[in-house]
């Protein structure tokens, strides 16, 4: 599941296929000629000191030797020792008898100088060898042609460069040889990552988690679960939803899966984390998925995979959970994300709305680059660059973002000599490049108002200004836990039903967004359904001086639907009421007709009328004062009674 792209080998191994031993080399000299194919050998085993030693030794015997200069720059560039590559690359340009003889080593020096962050002389070089050039093979076009449209953009974009300070995460954590793609709970109290206990790929790749103590310091951090994190298999790119509840992460090479590696999900109940399941068939394919990322609710998954159809070698792909418990089929997140190139390690935001991912297919600072675009009505906007130095001219894989916005994690990788370590670090993101649609969690518990009994509860949140779905889950039936995501700025209709009992409603109001709140605790009492037990729905609206129902009515009242479906054995009375403004006549009339508005809207939906009742009941019972607006908005309502 690591991704690794080792785009340093593929110019080394072009180099030398340029002064191979089979081409006629500019040197006569039989001792020089000697040394400069022992650097050659040792370069194809990896033996870059001795290579590097023979190429010097080549050079020494021969100054004019143009061969050795640019295969001693191209081991330098491989070891990371971008300024002896630029000087050897120069020195041999010095020497060259001719332009012709250079021009074909234009892309070996404009790459170099990409990855030495020298932006502009990478452009000229570059250019200059695709119109000096003219009969290139169409692949090497293609591929210089993208790498200068990266110079371009990395020219002038370093010159804005973005606030970044990443600090290394402390405690317990980053105490493995290599660690990665972190990702937590919106309450920022668990960590989750895939780690290596050693920098070899043969150790297994598991999945850890750590929390933090009273300090605020991350503990040690261990086996996220035996069910999960299994010895021989592979386990990691995980996600998590935004409570802790769902994980999604990847196995590569299990003879369950479908192909070369699945994504599996797993549950947690209490402390307990299910065994592992295939997500099958349509999210899994024959082909490779891996790196996943959870909605907030856990309801979509955003992953990545090499399937057909799409639009380069690794795309990303968004599926969503169905009322009947499947999958949907995985659609492609279209052109404005993904290039004909690898675009990779999605991570969405717990607002919905923004989108992080690497790519190195858009233009940027180096190989992979972190970028974000904005989701609209699932219309997916253009893919940002995050900016220098988040984004170099080495690979930045993958990041998570808190739901405020106001930090960021992610995993620093280093290699020498092939051996891996990788770190993860946080920064603070500036303010101008925070998400603009910020979220804040809310979380509780459920339980029996009279017996305290921590209750498995649905929860679900409505938008009041478009009746939107925004957040479904279940508290948990262990320890009645619960946690939602919400964006600022928007009403909420929050809904908690349980079979058995009588649903409640909270509304929630964030449209001041000035309140800047990161959280908030609200535990739900539910009480058990008895004759006589009565409940006001609060979101039902009504014109002044009018029954028509409201389209914002529809969530409240789809939940009283929902609850009298699953409680079939009982009936129910629906009373209207309304303040104590005009005739009593004619409080009693509209108030009937509202009452019989709503019953009409539930036997429409499949109700035996037989169970229900309405009744007006005008100004009669008021529950709050009529003095004043406030007092009057309560008092004109709907109730329902158990008969």
């Amino acid at each position: 599941m690591r991704i690794k792209t080792f785009y340093y080998l593929l110019p080394l191994f072009f180099a030398f296929n340029s002064f191979g031993q089979k081409a006629k080399l500019s040197s006569d000299n039989k001792k020089a000629i000697n040394y400069y194919q022992a650097g050659v050998n040792n370069s194809r085993r990896y033996q870059f000191g001795q290579a590097i030693q023979n190429f010097e030794s080549a050079i020494r015997k021969d100054r004019n030797f143009l061969e050795a200069y640019f295969a001693l720059g191209s081991v330098y560039r491989r070891t990371k020792n971008y300024n002896k590559a630029i000087t050897s690359f120069e020195q041999g340009i010095s020497i060259a008898p001719s332009q012709d003889k250079i021009v074909k080593y234009y892309k070996l020096i404009g790459e170099t100088y990409f990855e030495s962050e020298d932006y502009k002389k990478s452009y000229g070089y570059l250019k200059a060898y695709l119109e000096e050039n003219r009969n290139l093979d169409a692949k090497v076009k293609t591929t210089v042609s993208h790498l200068l449209k990266k110079a371009t953009f990395a020219k002038e974009a370093i010159k804005k460069p973005v606030e970044f300070d990443p600090q290394l995460l402390k405690g317990g954590v980053n105490r493995f040889p290599v660690q990665y793609f972190p990702v937590l709970t919106a309450d920022q109290s668990e960590l989750i990552f895939t780690a290596r206990r050693a920098t070899k790929p043969g150790f297994d790749e598991d999945i850890y988690v750590t929390r933090k103590d009273s300090t605020g310091t991350w503990k040690v951090p261990r086996l996220i679960s035996p069910n999960i994190s299994q010895q021989g298999i592979n386990e990691g790119a995980c996600t998590i939803s935004a409570d802790g509840r769902v994980l999604v992460f990847t196995i590569c090479k299990d003879r369950r899966g479908l192909g070369s590696c699945d994504l599996y999900i797993s549950y947690k109940t209490g402390e307990h984390w299910s065994y592992p399941k295939n997500m099958k068939s349509p999210i899994n394919s024959a082909k490779w998925e891996s790196q996943p990322s959870l909605s907030a609710d856990g309801r979509s998954v955003y992953f990545v995979s090499d399937r057909p159809n799409g639009y380069g070698k690794l795309d990303i792909w968004r599926s969503d959970l169905q009322d009947d418990g499947k999958w949907s089929n995985p659609v492609n997140l279209g052109p404005s994300i993904n290039t004909k190139y690898d675009d990779i390690t999605p991570f969405i935001h717990a607002n919905g709305r923004t989108l992080y991912f690497s790519s190195n297919g858009h233009p940027g600072f180096g190989g992979h680059d972190l970028f974000q675009a904005t989701i609209d009505h699932n219309s997916m906007g253009d893919a940002k660059n995050m900016g220098y130095p988040l984004n170099d001219h080495e690979d930045q894989i993958s990041l998570f973002v808190t739901p405020d916005g106001a930090k960021g994690y992610f995993s620093h990788e280093k290699e020498q000599n092939f051996t891996y370590t990788s770190n993860i670090f946080e920064f603070v993101i500036p303010e101008e490049d925070r998400v603009k649609v910020k979220s804040i969690y809310l979380s509780g518990t459920v339980s029996d108002v009279e017996t305290k009994e921590f209750l498995g509860a649905e929860i679900e949140i409505f938008n009041q200004e478009n009746s939107e779905e925004v957040f479904k889950i279940s508290s948990d039936s262990i320890n009645g836990k619960y946690l939602i995501v919400l964006n600022e700025g928007g009403r909420y209709g929050m809904y908690i039903s349980k079979e058995g009992y009588l649903f409640q409603e909270k509304d929630i109001d964030l449209k001041e967004s000035s309140k800047h709140i990161s959280y908030d605790t609200v535990d739900i009492f539910l009480k058990k359904v008895e004759v006589g037990s009565r409940t006001t729905l609060k979101n039902i609206f009504f014109d002044f001086d009018k029954y028509d129902l409201k389209p914002s009515s529809l969530p409240e009242l789809e939940v009283f639907v929902d609850f009298l479906e699953k409680n079939p054995g009982i009936k129910a009375e629906i009373q209207g009421h309304t303040d104590n403004n005009g005739t009593e006549e004619y409080n009693l009339n509209l108030s009937n007709q509202r009452a019989k508005s709503v019953y009409n809207f539930i036997v429409s939906k499949g109700i035996n009328p037989d169970r229900l009742l309405y009744n007006g009941k005008g100004s009669k019972h008021p529950i709050s004062t009529n003095e004043t607006e406030e007092g009057r908005q309560s008092n004109r309502r709907i109730e329902f009674i158990i008969r």
